[in-house]
C-alpha cells in the first residue's frame, strides 16, 4: 500500500478495469496541501484509459483535497475516505457523484 497520493497516481493506470471505465469520461483533480503550498495531480479518464499528469487538468469535473497527512491516512486504511468526508478532512468540489465510481473503475 502506498502512503503518498503522488506514489498512488502513478500506480493508478495499472489498477484501472477497462470494462468498468469503458463509458465514463472525466478528469479528477487531487489536491495535497503541504505546510509549502499544494500538489496537483489531474486524472483523465476516458474511452477505458486512464492518464495522470502533474498539475492542474483544463476542466476537471471534481476535486479532492486533503492535507498529506489525511491523503496518509486514508490511503493506508486507517481513515475511511466517507468518514473524511464527513469530518471535513477530504473536500470535494465538483460532481460527487463521480468519487463514487472511483472504487469500481480502478478495483481498489
Amino acid at each position: 500500500m502506498t502512503s503518498s497520493v503522488g506514489e498512488f497516481l502513478d500506480l493508478l493506470p495499472r489498477s484501472i478495469d477497462p470494462a468498468m471505465s469503458a463509458n465514463v469520461s472525466a478528469v479528477f483533480q487531487f489536491v495535497e496541501e503541504r505546510n509549502d503550498g499544494v500538489a496537483v495531480w489531474s486524472v483523465t479518464i476516458a474511452d477505458g484509459a486512464v492518464d495522470v499528469a502533474r498539475g492542474r487538468g483544463a476542466n476537471s469535473d471534481i476535486a479532492l483535497t486533503a492535507s498529506r497527512e489525511a491523503w496518509s491516512a486514508m490511503l493506508s486504511g486507517e481513515l475511511d475516505a466517507r468518514e473524511a468526508i464527513l469530518i471535513g478532512k477530504l473536500k470535494l468540489e465538483g460532481d460527487v457523484t463521480l468519487v463514487m465510481q472511483l472504487q469500481r473503475i480502478f478495483r481498489l
